[in-house]
């Protein structure tokens, strides 16, 4: 009897003991996204925690990677998994290795780091085939009037009778050119809309300033009073909010490319994608004076407005 209850607890002990369990293992294959011109389809897999730490290639021409003899330390344990390669982004994941078995089929789809960048300008950028730009400005006294294929955004005022408003909007969408990323998060960089100054009327110095638009409008129908289908939510003059860009400051003599920057604007964007573009005006509309920058209608394309935007892809 005694013989047999050691015998037993013998048993019990082999099947239970950490130090005895059989190691794990992992397999599947890994993609790439585009494929490198090279054609070699390969990258490092890392598998580790406080017990192993463990690196392997995957094979070019299979894509398949095997990683064995992963201690397990019990009848389970997790493990932290990296797939990574030079320019492309990093996938990160936990995944649960059990003693004796393997995880198999694992794929993954690695995808190149984006070039973090985008111009869009109508007929030129991102190719010649782009033309969302929507621009135009809005008047009083002459509340009716569209202005929205002219050559010139006026911004400007006489006050209190005679103001322009200039109106943009760059349609695209965000993920084509910035997608989400598994393990990154997107810090924008810097974001601006440079529009080129044709001239400026003014006694001493004026400044302007871009506004976030609270309702978007339409290019051949907005003017004063109407957004286009309907009035505008809030008032006459455009529905806005508190300056979204920088401030600049325009004297008699300026001329050329200015940029206004949008940081602010841009990195809601990311969060809610709704983007009804801006409007233009002077901060001060007493002051009077006037500024006239070439439109998406102008001539040459070169000069027409365009949105500048470069952001970062960071492992959180």
């Amino acid at each position: 009897m005694t013989v047999l209850i050691l015998i037993l607890i013998s048993v019990y002990l082999s099947c239970t003991d950490p130090l005895k369990e059989p190691p794990g293992s992992i397999s599947g294959r890994i993609y790439l996204d585009p494929i490198p011109q090279d054609g070699e389809e390969w990258a490092y897999v890392r598998a580790f925690n406080d017990l192993a730490d463990i690196t392997v290639a995957s094979d070019p021409a299979t894509r398949e990677f095997f990683i064995g003899n992963l201690p397990v330390g019990g009848v389970q344990i997790n493990y932290e998994l990296e797939v990574y390669r030079g320019g492309y982004i990093t996938y990160r994941d936990t995944v649960l290795i059990i003693a004796g078995s393997s995880l198999v089929n694992y794929e993954v789809r690695l995808h190149q780091i984006p070039s973090g960048y985008a111009v869009f300008q109508d007929g030129i950028s991102p190719d010649t085939s782009y033309r969302d730009c929507n621009d135009s400005y809005i008047s009083v006294p002459d509340s009716n009037t569209v202005h929205g294929f002219e050559d010139l955004l006026i911004v400007s005022s006489s006050a209190p009778d005679s103001i322009n408003r200039g109106l943009i909007h760059f349609a695209f969408n965000i993920n084509d050119y910035f997608p989400a990323m598994d393990s990154t998060v997107i810090v924008v960089d810097s974001a601006f809309i440079s529009l080129y100054l044709d001239s400026a009327s003014v006694t001493g110095s004026v400044q302007a300033a871009m506004f976030s638009l609270d309702h978007f409008f339409m290019e051949d129908r907005a003017n004063w009073i109407y957004y286009g289908s309907g009035v505008w939510p809030g008032g006459p003059g455009g529905s806005y909010g508190e300056p979204t860009s920088d401030t600049l400051t325009f004297d008699q003599n300026s001329s050329g490319w200015v940029d206004f920057s949008i940081l602010g604007a841009a990195e809601r964007w990311f969060i809610d994608l709704r983007r009804d573009g801006f409007l233009i005006k002077l901060i001060d509309e007493n002051q009077g004076g006037s500024l006239y920058f070439r439109s998406s209608d102008s001539q040459p394309d070169s000069l027409r407005p365009r949105l500048y935007m470069k952001a970062s892809y960071i492992a959180p």
